[in-house]
């Protein structure tokens, strides 16, 4: 038996043939705390957005490109890390001790600064 569908999936079973489609949907629902609601609401009272679709559009665009800055940051780190394991191998490492005698040093002048 021949099962064939289009776009469908089609399982022969026997003398019997399933099909079996999925259509992703172009509008996905989703549910807000009234937090979020009422955050929505003043945001699109300050007449900067016109649609709640507007503020969830900025929102999202917002967490895409923060999650684009972590990876460059996460990145970034694991070079510096690599890069300080090479000079530590080199023998170029500075001394514990000497390391926190400079951050004691930064903290104090630091404190000295603030009123």
């Amino acid at each position: 038996m021949d099962c064939k569908g289009g776009d469908r999936v089609s399982i022969g079973l026997d003398k019997a043939c399933v099909s079996v489609s999925y259509t992703p949907s172009s509008i996905m629902s989703i549910t807000l705390t009234s937090e979020q609601e009422q955050l929505v609401q003043n945001l699109l009272t300050t007449g900067r957005y016109h649609k709640s679709e507007d503020v969830i559009q900025a929102a999202l665009n917002l967490l895409e490109e923060y999650g684009v800055q972590y990876e460059q940051w996460v990145n970034e780190t694991q070079e510096k890390i690599e890069v300080g394991l090479q000079e530590l191998e080199r023998g170029e490492g500075i001394e514990l001790d000497v390391v926190m005698k400079q951050l004691r040093d930064k903290i104090q002048n630091a404190r000295k600064q603030t009123p």
